[in-house]
């Protein structure tokens, strides 16, 4: 199933309990009509999946910012932009799509980032100085009551939880920079920072636009507006230890995608050709890997919004202009450019494969 989309900024992932979930679709949130894609995928093909019914923001126009599946690949949700909407829709058969009844309302206006957690029972999403929560029981979404925080920049970027589902990491655009949240039942409580050695230097880079937790949960990368991203081991007990900075090519690691074995890094934004980097990992070492371009220039700049399947041979690549999706196959460390899917949204703000990952999105 695929969703159409005008503005990838970006995406999200999802650990399936018992047995890997399929990636038969690859969702798109936009923020141009009709706001959202499915598209179907067979092999290497992908097909638009045109037949879906009207899926227009129940508030009007609003676009959606963000998106992710739930860790069955049942269910799918949709963050208006700009109005307080969460959206839920349940692959019901092959090719449909069922919008279930309207979910509480959160917070408004701005979403830049939300995550469905690896447990899937849980939902969170940020923007402007925000944070909404949701818990889920297979069929509705219940809104919890959000910490209240002070000292927060103008605007928090990117939300993600780890692995365990019992923290969720914030990223800001100022002082303090993170916000690192415990969960316990349905409670979260802001922590101090959990970061041990070398801290984001946020004054360098303005932004902290994406987080994503490896899928074994024993990384995090971080990735900035200006300066590159940056890689924590986790060791289980909310403490966050430096391992490297990894130098990106282009201004801004707006969205982070880790390969389902953990082996390969991929970091998309900017304003430049060269805006998509990759990294192999053996360890703690990483290595850059060569990403092909297609047979264009300005088409390949602002890549906003990236991700990969559930069995890493597929890697998807969102616009913040356009309507147009850059496809990619994988073997091994080698990538190879596929023909670009042309999508009825535009603007894509976020893009994800069914069960692609288990993080949160990047900045979307």
């Amino acid at each position: 199933m695929a969703l159409g989309a005008a503005q990838l900024t970006g995406l999200g992932r999802y650990l399936v309990p018992a047995g890997p979930v399929t990636s038969d679709y690859l969702a798109l949130a936009a923020q141009i009509s009709p706001y959202l894609d499915f598209l179907s995928i067979s092999g290497t093909t992908y097909t638009d999946l045109t037949s879906e019914p009207d899926t227009a923001p129940s508030s009007g126009t609003a676009a959606f910012g963000s998106c992710g599946w739930d860790n069955t690949g049942t269910y799918y949700h949709q963050v208006n932009n700009v109005s307080p909407y969460l959206h839920i829709w349940e692959n019901t058969a092959t090719d449909e799509f069922t919008k279930l009844s309207a979910q509480p309302a959160g917070h408004a206006p701005t979403v830049t980032s939300s995550h469905w957690s690896p447990s899937g029972e849980y939902i969170a999403y940020v923007g402007g100085k925000n944070l909404t929560w949701y818990s889920w029981n297979g069929s509705a979404a219940t809104k919890l009551t959000s910490p209240s925080y002070t000292g927060a920049g103008s605007h928090d970027w990117s939300c993600a939880w780890n692995d365990r589902s019992d923290a969720l990491l914030v990223g800001l655009d100022a002082s303090p920079w993170f916000y690192y949240f415990t969960r316990s039942g349905t409670t979260l409580t802001l922590q101090s920072s959990p970061f041990s050695g070398t801290i984001p230097p946020g004054n360098a880079t303005g932004r902290f636009f994406s987080i994503q937790w490896s899928h074994d949960g024993s990384r995090v990368a971080i990735g900035t507006q200006g300066a590159g991203v940056y890689i924590y081991t986790d060791n289980g007990s909310h403490t966050l230890t430096y391992e490297t900075k990894l130098t990106t090519s282009a201004t801004g690691a707006y969205s982070l995608v880790w390969s389902p074995d953990d082996s390969l890094l991929f970091s998309a934004g900017g304003a430049n050709n060269s805006s998509v980097n990759g990294w192999s990992r053996s360890g703690s070492t990483y290595t850059a890997l060569t990403i092909p371009t297609g047979p264009g220039g300005s088409e390949y700049v602002d890549r906003m919004a990236i991700d990969m399947n559930d069995d890493g041979t597929l890697l998807a690549i969102g616009k913040k202009d356009g309507n147009d999706v850059h496809l990619y196959s994988i073997s091994g460390t080698t990538l190879t450019k596929l023909s670009d899917v042309t999508t009825l949204s535009a603007g894509y703000h976020a893009a994800r494969y069914q069960n692609g990952s288990i993080s949160g999105n990047s900045y979307t």
